[in-house]
């Protein structure tokens, strides 16, 4: 660097931007790159290449015999003939960790080993949709008719859709969690309160606790479920026990004349226990995140004043109408008596004032969402590569390029995975009026996970 006068370095370091035609060429090849490593991580999942899979020993020879067995006759195409999986990588594959039937592509089967893509996508099928959904109805309809109320209900949903999927055993575990922390929090010592979440973390690894919570449930999935609930969880307390400690008077009670020191504890403890409740059981992020800190929570969230985005207008416009129909149709009431209570219910919902989340952007999410489902799908239906680097003999047998395009496609997967967890999520919330954390970056474009990972 060029010196300043008396030999000091510059304060500053002015970058300098490169040209638009070097850009260029840096984006293709890279994209290039990018196509040609995962054309060959295709190629090794679905294309024989002559190898046997099984045994490093059973190569392809010039002779054509297999190495280890000498009454094996010589073949046109140098396999060995006692193995069928020597014939396709894939029928090899599919042996080992049983590919599912593929629905994207005719004809062609997915790879099921990534745990988190395969647990999330059969629960968002069987119920997760359905009560994200619930969440983005009964949020909106409260935010019309009865917005003073609407931080309990939605508490309240989340605690009944907790209560569904993990039962009234597991629902109480992580109440027992909130109380536990909110306790230790009340000590105000940070060091506490981080050991007290790290000893209620390390209870989920006790094998006595471990055969007790699986009992409760019919299947593995439901236990992970509530893992995955309590694991969350222990994050969101701990935020709130540190803000409580660095901040006594972060929840506020409404003083009261002529009431006791002793009263006012137990109500500030009771408020506490309730802002808790309804930062750890937020729907939307209950499961998987992503991780918001009760500060922003607290801040950002304004429950009693809320706009409705002309999307979330129209859908409420069409279930207030059938249901009315339906109610109407099955009390026999009077025509003419639910028309008014229809046209007023309708009159206040078009009086609410407009969000700034336009249709076209909230329809610009949901297609993106859906783009980048397509996109994990695709990859899975096309690349085995979370079985084939479970596998070690197949990674001594692969090519350079297509090794390198086996690292590319796993961290490439991770990436398009967690746009569509955190994608979702991060839509119903900011139709509720909260602030998202940004979005992961592409692995392709950062150099540090630092990025990757907040």
């Amino acid at each position: 660097f060029p010196l300043e006068e008396g030999g000091a370095m510059p304060g500053k370091i002015e970058l300098a931007e490169l040209p638009r035609w070097e850009m260029a060429i840096y984006w293709f090849l890279s994209f290039a790159s990018h196509l040609y490593s995962f054309y060959q991580v295709h190629r090794f999942s679905k294309v024989s290449t002559g190898r046997c899979p099984q045994d490093a020993a059973h190569r392809t020879l010039p002779t054509g015999r297999c190495p280890q067995d000498a009454a094996h006759r010589t073949l046109p195409t140098g396999r060995c003939p006692q193995d069928a999986a020597c014939d396709k990588h894939e029928d090899s594959l599919d042996k080992e960790v049983q590919l599912e039937k593929g629905f994207l592509i005719w004809g062609f089967r997915k790879d099921p080993t990534d745990f988190e893509w395969s647990f999330w996508s059969e629960w968002a099928r069987q119920s997760l949709l359905w009560t994200l959904l619930g969440h983005a109805v009964v949020s909106q309809l409260f935010r019309v008719y009865l917005p003073q109320c609407r931080k309990a209900v939605l508490t309240l949903y989340g605690m009944l859709a907790a209560w569904w999927l993990l039962g009234s055993r597991g629902t109480a575990v992580l109440m027992l969690h909130l109380s536990v922390s909110l306790a230790v929090a009340q000590l105000h010592s940070p060091i506490l309160c981080w050991g007290c979440t790290l000893l209620l973390l390390s209870t989920l690894h006790v094998s006595s606790f471990q055969d007790i919570q699986r009992g409760w449930y019919d299947s593995d999935e439901r236990y992970y479920l509530l893992l995955f609930g309590i694991a969350v969880c222990a994050l969101r307390c701990i935020s709130f026990s540190l803000e409580l400690c660095w901040n006594p008077s972060l929840v506020r009670v409404p003083d009261r004349q002529r009431s006791s020191p002793q009263l006012r504890k137990t109500r500030a403890l009771v408020m506490q226990l309730y802002c808790l409740t309804a930062y750890c059981f937020y729907h939307p992020l209950f499961y998987n995140g992503p991780i918001i800190t009760y500060r922003d929570f607290s801040q950002q969230k304004t429950w009693s004043v809320g706009r409705l985005c002309p999307v979330i207008r129209a859908a409420v416009l069409l279930i207030v109408c059938w249901s009315m129909a339906q109610f109407c149709e099955a009390e026999e009431m009077n025509q003419t008596v639910m028309d008014d209570v229809r046209m007023d219910w309708i009159k206040r919902l078009m009086e609410q004032p407009v969000c700034k989340v336009s249709a076209a952007w909230a329809l610009g999410r949901i297609v993106r969402v859906c783009v980048w489902w397509f996109l994990a799908e695709l990859m899975i239906h096309l690349m085995y590569m979370h079985a084939i680097q479970n596998n070690e003999t197949y990674l001594n047998i692969l090519s350079p390029w297509a090794l390198g395009g086996l690292a590319l496609a796993v961290v490439q997967f991770f990436y398009v995975k967690y746009l569509v967890l955190f994608g979702v999520a991060s839509l119903l919330v900011t139709l509720d009026g909260l602030d998202p954390p940004p979005m992961p970056r592409c692995v392709s474009i950062i150099y540090s996970f630092q990025g990757m990972w907040r």
